[in-house]
């Protein structure tokens, strides 16, 4: 989904998608940070969570 965001790739993305595509994301990144899911810092998904929050924050 962050590939649709690159600047190489307008042709197959509008800007009404963009939005969608960065809000699932974010909802995404959000989600995977809980505390139900993450259980402390060091756990896998608070630290992809932390990963693509950083990647997205360049879009």
């Amino acid at each position: 989904m962050l590939k649709l965001l690159r600047q190489e790739c307008p042709r197959f993305i509008t800007l009404g998608l963009g939005t969608e595509v960065y809000q699932a994301m974010k909802r995404l990144i959000a989600t995977i940070g809980l505390p139900q899911i993450a259980i402390d810092e060091r756990h896998t998904p608070k630290l992809y969570s932390h990963f693509l929050e950083c990647l997205l924050a360049k879009h």
